[in-house]
């Protein structure tokens, strides 16, 4: 996570298995990340710490899209979730 005005690292967030995907920003302190270990995370930025993994598709995660409250995630196994 990188601060835009001087271009430091604030945050550097691990926890994949593979490839990370897809990254989305769904708050000032909230990121979520899709992989190629078919899951996506939702990470607390400012503290650097994964707050829920999403399991289910049998594929890598290549997208994904939050809008308030809800995460759809799109993947290789062909199904959005």
């Amino acid at each position: 996570v990188w601060d835009l005005e001087d271009g430091r690292c604030l945050a550097t967030l691990t926890g994949h298995r593979s490839y990370v995907r897809a990254v989305a920003c769904l708050t000032a302190s909230t990121v979520v990340s899709g992989s190629s270990d078919r899951t996506a995370r939702l990470w607390d930025a400012a503290a650097g710490h994964c707050l829920a993994i999403f399991e289910g598709h049998s594929d890598s995660v290549t997208c994904l899209a939050a809008f308030e409250d809800q995460l759809a995630t799109g993947s290789d196994d062909t199904t959005i979730k």
